[in-house]
């Protein structure tokens, strides 16, 4: 099963008086979408909005579980997605949740409330966090760079990155992340390895707790594994836009993966969220 991760398949929730008011209600009796996939990354103590957006507080995490139970039929991807295939919407709106990327902080703050609420979930998990040891994903390595780094100018080839308004831009607009997304691996990894120049690892000891950004272990997502509510899913293992890089590369990503994932969980791998959405017809197959 393949699930293409992407912006449309995630609720925002910046305005809570319109969840508590009842207007969310109301505008979704006039949607045609009954069946959703609600996405999200890390599940943080901390509120880390002025790094990234990405992850998702305990505190609201909690509130939004409360809400999907009174307000949503919870159920697992795989049935969201059967329901879809069939063309079928149950009389109360029914959802999907989904972890993206193997955060730490999904075994040690989001897994108690899953395990209190009984709600299945899927978690999709980059694999190099169980092939290599305190890996970062690129993007959070990114988003310490561009917060922490003392630099403003930043040079690849032939390109030049000046930094504006808490990011990275080219002469051309092309802004810094979009731009790692377009890489090959080899080019990819080349960029990187300047970005680490950069790093202010002083910095990052003293201001950035390891929840924002570690990985789980191979003990962790065993233990996940072992919830019987849980689906373990595949996220690539590099955390890569497998559009971007060559076939060879997109098929050693998938099976170095799915390989490192059922190894360790002791169970068929059967879902795939890509990256960003990023895919086509040859990993669709592929997949």
């Amino acid at each position: 099963m393949i699930y293409e991760n992407n912006k449309k398949n995630i609720i925002p929730f910046v305005s809570y008086p319109m969840y508590y008011f009842g207007c969310e209600r109301f505008l979704r009796k006039f949607s045609k979408a009954k069946n959703l996939i609600i996405t999200y990354h890390g599940i943080t103590k901390l509120n880390y909005n002025h790094i990234n957006k990405r992850h998702t507080t305990v505190e609201n995490l909690k509130l939004q579980i409360n809400y999907f139970k009174k307000h949503f039929r919870i159920v697992s991807l795989k049935e969201i997605f059967s329901l879809y295939r069939r063309n079928s919407n149950h009389s109360k709106s029914t959802i999907a949740i989904t972890f993206d990327d193997g955060y730490e902080n999904n075994f040690t703050n989001a897994l108690p409330l899953i395990e209190k609420f009984e709600i299945p979930v899927t978690f999709f998990i980059s694999s190099i966090c169980l092939d290599k040891g305190n890996s970062i994903l690129w993007p959070d390595l990114i988003d310490i760079f561009i917060h922490f780094s003392d630099t403003n100018r930043l040079e690849f080839e032939d390109l030049i990155f000046n930094k504006y308004n808490n990011t990275f831009y080219t002469s051309n607009n092309v802004e810094l992340r979009n731009f790692i997304k377009s890489l090959n691996l080899e080019e990819r990894d080349r960029f990187l390895k300047i970005i680490m120049k950069y790093l202010p690892y002083k910095k990052i000891n003293s201001y950035i707790p390891s929840e924002f950004y570690k990985l789980l272990n191979y003990e962790q997502l065993k233990i996940i594994s072992q919830n019987q509510n849980i689906e373990i899913g595949s996220h690539s293992h590099q955390h890569l836009n497998l559009a971007n890089i060559s076939f060879k590369e997109s098929k050693n990503e998938l099976i170095t993966s799915k390989k490192l994932l059922e190894s360790i969980i002791n169970n068929n791998v059967e879902s795939f969220a890509s990256t960003d959405g990023s895919s086509n017809e040859n990993i669709k197959n592929l997949a």
